[in-house]
């Protein structure tokens, strides 16, 4: 019998996490990103550029890092 594991395992998009610019908390694909809306942090897709987000979504810059990701646009 084989066990398969696996392959993204983490915290799922929008999901609560705990440490802001840290990419091992969550999902392959994803870094825990302060919301600026709330006290909370979740995980949120990675970006370079407005083009990686979707509909709703600006890619900008996370405390703790360099790195961005894909956060709802203010309404």
């Amino acid at each position: 019998m084989v066990a398969f594991a696996a392959c993204s395992e983490g915290t799922p998009l929008g999901e609560p996490c705990d440490r802001p610019g840290e990419t091992e908390e969550c999902i392959d694909g994803a870094v825990c990103t302060n919301e600026s809306s709330s006290d909370a942090n979740l995980c949120r897709k990675l970006c370079d550029a407005q083009d990686d987000c979707p509909d709703g979504y600006q890619c900008s810059g996370i405390t703790n890092g360099n790195l961005k990701s894909c956060k709802p646009s203010d309404k």
